[in-house]
């Protein structure tokens, strides 16, 4: 297939068990592939589908007349992070007061997914390499560690098959080189793609879009197709280009197919939210003043986009007609946990957000955190 330009456009300790979640809209299917950057040889671009030119938005853009959204509105929470750290226990255990903080005491976290299966999600540290499974029902559990040397994680995916064969995969970054590890419970991760190319924003995606394994890193989104999950990935396939570094991909099955990614760079560009749906690349939506993003998630209505340097999770609506977002996104805990790192979304359709504070951020004394973030006007309150 055909490169193509993606274009900017306008616009520790454990946490005690947590009282019941809430539930969010169903999980939806989305897609979103940018490409290789040139210095990346020997990819069968033959093999590549052509992509259609950015769709941008705004007046003239042409786009049809979107449906009403629904109204989506950030929930109420305690004061923000941003004040004066609160003191630890007593009793030495590092509890948080807000019933929503699921996990506390990480380190910096970097990466997060969803379980389809239970309420609960994986998250990993993109520096101890530990990673755990957290709920609101009980302390965080061991899932598996993944030694620092290897590189720092910064990004997970369910297999597809993770029913039957319980195997999550991980983006790791180090240097020049981008790697990729598969891990079971409790057991040691095994690299299954290596010398991919580096990160300049220490930063990157994967995914799995159906059965194919997506990683999106540096200005590339590149594709194993017929990679299995049992042993070494094929060299893989360029998809598309950003003119922007890549931080992170979600995807999903729903009234959405494709899948989508967050960009952002360092030169004052500003960020965006990419999306690839059959052939056509489009630009959902962008911020101007955040460069800094971080990774994604789907709902029913569209992506929740993790906004590390502005310390909130952004909930979009994506008009099906346009496949843009019409209006601008709703802010979730903004200002209330510091910031987020990644977002992802768990069964029963909670959204559950992490923090990475201890890295570049004003620290609490319970940081860093994992923190359901529930949407009004989607369903009914269930924690009692």
């Amino acid at each position: 297939m055909h490169e193509q330009a993606l274009h900017p456009g306008a616009a520790g300790p454990s946490a005690r068990p947590r009282r019941g979640l809430r539930l969010l809209t169903a999980s939806v299917a989305l897609a979103v592939a940018p490409a290789l950057a040139a210095g990346c040889a020997h990819f069968d671009e033959a093999q590549s589908a052509p992509f259609t030119p950015v769709q941008e938005m705004g007046a003239g853009g042409g786009a049809p007349s979107p449906n009403v959204p629904p109204t989506i509105t950030p929930p109420e929470s305690p004061p923000p992070s941003s004040s004066a750290p609160a003191e630890k226990p007593e009793t030495g255990e590092c509890v948080d007061p807000d019933p929503a903080v699921i996990a506390t005491c990480l380190g910096p976290t970097a990466a997060v997914v969803g379980l389809p299966e239970s309420a609960e999600a994986i998250i990993a540290e993109s520096d101890s390499g530990r990673m755990s499974t957290v709920s609101e029902n009980g302390d965080p559990k061991p899932f598996a560690t993944i030694d620092p040397a290897e590189g720092s994680v910064v990004s997970l995916a369910l297999s597809p098959s993770y029913a039957q064969d319980k195997l999550v995969f991980a983006a790791l970054v180090s240097g020049r080189e981008t790697k990729i590890v598969r891990i079971a419970a409790g057991d040691a991760a095994k690299v299954v793609a290596s010398g991919l190319p580096g990160s300049p924003n220490s930063r990157a995606g994967i995914a799995f879009d159906g059965d194919t394994m997506l990683l999106g890193v540096g200005t590339e989104v590149l594709s194993f197709p017929g990679y299995t999950g049992i042993g070494n990935a094929p060299a893989p396939k360029r998809l598309a280009s950003s003119t922007q570094p890549i931080s992170g991909l979600c995807t999903g099955a729903g009234i959405f197919p494709g899948v989508y990614a967050t960009a952002g760079g360092d030169s004052g560009a500003g960020g965006e939210l990419l999306r690839v749906d059959q052939g056509a690349a489009v630009r959902v939506w962008s911020w101007p003043d955040q460069s800094d993003l971080g990774g994604c998630a789907l709902t029913q209505t569209g992506p929740a986009v993790a906004l590390p340097s502005a310390k909130r999770v952004d909930m979009l609506t994506v008009d099906p007609a346009s496949g843009v977002a019409p209006n601008p996104p709703a802010p979730l805990a903004e200002d209330k946990y510091g910031r987020f790192s990644g977002v992802g979304l768990m069964a029963g359709n909670a959204l559950v957000g992490t923090t990475t504070n201890k890295s570049g951020g004003a620290p609490t004394a319970t940081d860093d955190r994992a923190v359901i973030l529930p949407i009004e006007g989607t369903t009914t309150d269930e924690r009692t």
